[in-house]
């Protein structure tokens, strides 16, 4: 028994030490194997599991022997990332050589064409590919601790980065070339998915069901105190770190010191009036109305707040005060940097850093003055913030906002729109900003919804927020032959007649399934919690979690239509008495 397992052990070690087939041979983007998260030589003991991991990755090398181009878009990518930090380094190389007098007065060469070359072995396209998919499963960045013990443990992983020959990259490095991938890209591999799943005829986005849901920002919930302090305490930040810019030094140190700390305390004081200071306040305005004898509450139409809210108007008026004292002083010197900035030479590097740091102390000094003025419209005057005032709700995520859907609690975030296809593949995803009301963007999500599939559906069924004449007019001018809206104003709509038809009971009875795909979203691919700020990256965050889910989802019809063909099969080879039994 021994000497059987020994020679065993032989043979596999022999195996282990030669060279594996060579997976890049040939064209640049070949035919990938689609069991690339399997061990390439075998193992007598490591065996990749069946999991969500290994299914994304073996779905990312179908989809690219599908679609190749994908590769090809995501290396240009790539290519045109790394091009750009090229070209920054040797502008700041060939500064520095400006810098120095040359002895000998030598015609300078004409540039070279600026390109590539052989370096550190670069992550390839189909592991990048990869790494997307899992990210959108994740929910979150690679740099997260929980990502980064679930990579590092994964044999399937593991396995696929060495069938590729390729070590597993470092977590940033992973996030670096993610970075790189534009939406343009991200929209390509939602359509080739659609495309995929079509053509293995595992949908034929004939029914179609819509519905927005909100998702929470990456940002705390805003208060109009926090958020003032905040601008005014980061502008005074930066104005003590412009000597990391090569800046001159801002004369108002003291003066900064001393406006952070009352700011800080104001704020802190504004969010904390529900605790004994409250009571404190409520309790000297009562002794003060005995000193008085103000009886049978007979107090003037000015004096009816508590005395609660009389210390927050208080402390919010001290808040506007320091706020109109400092922003003056700000913008004297943002005027003196600026000048500084626009008159003085200094590296490529160097200017863009100071460029990027001017434009941020600008747009805050616009933020805080909007934020000091709506929040008087509610605080000094019990106004609603005027429309016309844009108002930054978050220092964070700029284009953020509340979001108000039907009878549920406000979200501080985003209102994406979503249609789901028979089998719960989400065809067409729009992120609008603002709190886009549903009505105005039905027409646009049936629009890409038969852009993306390249279907008109035969039924568009959605709830009953979407509901409006022009939009059925118009949903029925683009070939949609059942328009379904559920609730009473969709039965207005239609009549009863149509309502009580049964091509409409069935379609409304299918519009939960948009309800179901929102919630898998959320549990799954953590649809409903955001990990970046800004409406661009925010539509590629949301984008990519919804290519992660329907990559899952294709895998799950995939088996599904295994299972029902290997029955029917197994079934017509059953005599014919027993066929129905089985």
């Amino acid at each position: 028994m021994c000497v059987i397992i020994k020679a065993i052990h032989r043979v596999f070690s022999e195996a282990a030490k030669t060279e594996p087939p060579s997976i890049n041979s040939g064209s640049p983007f070949p035919f990938f194997p689609t069991a690339l998260s399997t061990p390439l030589q075998g193992s007598l003991f490591e065996i990749a599991p069946s999991s969500h991991i290994s299914d994304l990755i073996d779905f990312a090398s179908s989809l690219a022997n599908f679609r190749p181009k994908l590769l090809e878009s995501i290396a240009v990518d790539l290519s045109t990332d790394a091009l750009t930090k090229k070209q920054q380094r040797i502008d700041e190389r060939r500064w520095l050589e400006a810098q120095t007098e040359t002895m000998i007065d030598v015609p300078a060469n004409e540039p070279k064409p600026l390109q590539l070359e052989v370096g550190r072995p670069r992550i390839q396209p189909l592991c990048v590919l990869a790494f997307l998919l899992l990210r959108g499963w994740i929910g979150r960045g690679f740099k997260e601790g929980h990502a980064q013990t679930m990579i590092t443990e994964s044999i399937s992983l593991r396995n696929f980065m060495e069938n590729m020959g390729q070590r597993l990259p470092a977590a940033s490095t992973i996030e670096e070339n993610l970075k790189a991938i534009s939406n343009k890209a991200l929209k390509e591999i939602h359509l080739a998915q659609l495309a995929l799943a079509r053509n293995e005829k595992l949908d034929d986005f004939k029914k179609i069901r819509g519905d927005s849901t909100a998702t929470d920002s990456a940002s705390a919930y805003p208060i109009d105190s926090a958020t003032i302090a905040k601008l005014l305490v980061r502008l005074c930040n930066d104005l003590g770190k412009l000597n990391r810019f090569g800046l001159k030094r801002c004369s108002l140190s003291e003066e900064l010191t001393s406006w952070q700390a009352e700011l800080e305390q104001l704020k802190y004081r504004i969010g904390t009036l529900t605790s004994s200071s409250a009571k404190q306040a409520e309790e000297a305005e009562r002794k003060e109305s005995e000193k008085t004898q103000v009886t049978d509450n007979q107090l003037s139409e000015e004096n009816k707040e508590s005395a609660k809210q009389k210390l927050q108007r208080e402390l919010y008026e001290r808040l506007y005060v320091l706020g109109e004292e400092i922003l003056p002083e700000l913008e004297k010197q943002y005027a003196l940097v600026n000048e500084q900035i626009r008159n003085e030479q200094c590296s490529p590097k160097r200017q863009r850093r100071r460029e990027t740091f001017i434009d941020g102390f600008k747009a805050n000094l616009e933020a805080s003055k909007q934020a000091i003025i709506q929040s008087k419209r509610r605080v000094c005057e019990g106004k609603m913030p005027s429309a016309a005032g844009k108002m930054p709700l978050s220092v964070s995520d700029m284009s953020a906002k509340f979001i108000l859907k039907g009878g549920w609690d406000k979200t501080f975030g985003y209102r994406p729109q979503l249609s789901f296809s028979e089998s719960n593949l989400v065809t067409a995803l729009i992120v609008p900003e603002g709190n886009a009301a549903d009505q105005g963007q039905y027409i646009p999500l049936v629009k890409v919804t038969i852009a993306n599939t390249g279907v008109v559906p035969a039924v568009f069924s959605t709830d009953d927020g979407y509901t409006g004449a022009e939009q059925f007019a118009e949903c029925l001018a683009l070939g949609v032959k059942i328009v379904s809206f559920s609730g009473a104003r969709g039965k207005a709509l239609l009549g009863a007649e149509k309502w009580d038809s049964e091509p409409y009971k069935e379609a409304r009875k299918a519009r939960n399934g948009a309800e179901s795909g929102i919630g898998v979203l959320k549990a799954v691919e953590r649809f409903g919690q955001l990990a970046t700020c800004g409406i661009e990256n925010v539509r590629g965050e949301l984008l990519g979690k919804v290519i992660s889910y329907n990559a899952l989802k294709i895998v799950s019809l995939r088996k599904r239509k295994y299972e029902n063909e290997s029955g029917k099969k197994w079934k017509a080879g059953l005599p014919e008495g027993m066929q129905e039994t089985a």
